[in-house]
């Protein structure tokens, strides 16, 4: 089968999408010829044009415009000759470029609702660009039922399946003792509220945090934790930093408004790093009791953390839960789910 996953960006990328395409995209590889055609943009910069091997994968880039509008992807995805094309992430143009080049497509939306800065501007993207793209898929895959719940209107076909995470690497994580060391990956949006987080931390004596990401929130925050030496700002990582950073942390603090899945909770999970979260999105719905809930406040945060640290029992019980659920998120079982919404194309 000649497969073609057409998203934004490929690596070198941290990022939650990225991840899950070449992670399906390795195991598709190991029977199938597998095209990942993408734009030069990556968050560390900008990859050549033209075309590149990744092991049995080939990866053809096209310069990236702004926005990432790039129409010339549809006489690549004509010329491929795809068997199944596979559209990655509703909030870029992509899929609808995808939409516009074959009758038959499979789509990841990978969605979640985003708040309500820029918010004409969305309601014009969705109207014309991603809305289109979800009614005319032929099968769409959603990372979680509550994602599935809010794009059915759309499209009746539409199956969930979780992002792939290679357990392998996380659950040779050996972790150290408790030194209060207070975790966040992902990007730094208003929707994460780090700023609670930071704030909380501030509250609590001995308690390090560090915060591995990048994004267009991060000054702000900065600025609030201006002069505490106790919170670090780490950017963008390697995974072999990011599985170090993991080692020694007591705990993962993610208190995002609005996720589709929540990928840094399952590797965190994977690791036997129990995690708090807000009880909000997809995160309850696919992670259940393996997280601890915590609103979003100062006090209650600064509480919940204390929490696990005075509560080794509750650790250990959020980690035992969680990795009953990761167990179904190895990129063989994903991968083998995918291969079977391909057939009903």
């Amino acid at each position: 089968m000649r497969i073609m996953q057409v998203c934004l960006s490929y690596h070198p990328e941290l990022g939650g999408v990225e991840k899950h395409v070449a992670l399906i995209s390795k195991e598709f590889s190991k029977k199938h010829d597998v095209r990942i055609l993408c734009t030069t943009k990556t968050p560390a910069g900008f990859e050549k044009p033209g075309l590149s091997r990744e092991g049995k994968i080939t990866i053809e880039r096209v310069p990236y415009k702004g926005l990432g509008y790039t129409p010339e992807m549809t006489q690549k995805i004509k010329d491929f000759k795809a068997d199944i094309v596979h559209a990655q992430n509703y909030s870029t143009f992509q899929p609808f470029i995808v939409s516009k080049s074959v009758d038959k497509y499979v789509f990841t939306t990978h969605f979640h609702e985003k708040g309500k800065k820029n918010l004409f501007t969305r309601k014009m993207f969705d109207l014309f660009f991603g809305q289109p793209a979800i009614k005319k898929a032929s099968q769409v895959i959603t990372s979680s039922d509550y994602e599935k719940k809010i794009l059915k209107k759309f499209n009746n076909n539409i199956t969930t399946i979780p992002n792939p995470l290679e357990l392998k690497k996380f659950s040779k994580i050996k972790k150290k003792t408790w030194n209060n060391h207070v975790l966040f990956i992902g990007r730094l949006d208003a929707y994460k509220n780090v700023d609670t987080l930071i704030r909380a931390v501030k509250k609590l004596n001995g308690i390090q945090l560090s915060i591995i990401g990048s994004g267009p929130d991060e000054q702000r925050l900065k600025k609030i934790a201006e002069g505490d030496t106790r919170i670090r700002f780490l950017g963008f990582v390697s995974e072999k930093k990011l599985l170090n950073t993991l080692s020694t942390a007591d705990m993962l603090v993610n208190l995002s408004s609005k996720e589709s899945f929540g990928i840094v909770f399952a590797q965190a999970l994977a690791s036997g790093t129990p995690c708090i979260a807000l009880d909000k999105g997809a995160t309850p719905t696919v992670f259940g009791k393996s997280l601890l809930y915590s609103e979003n406040n100062v006090e209650d945060v600064s509480q919940k953390i204390q929490m696990l640290i005075q509560d080794p029992q509750l650790k250990n019980r959020l980690v035992k839960n969680g990795t009953k659920i990761v167990n179904d998120f190895s990129p063989q079982k994903v991968a083998k789910k995918t291969l079977e919404v391909y057939k009903k194309v």
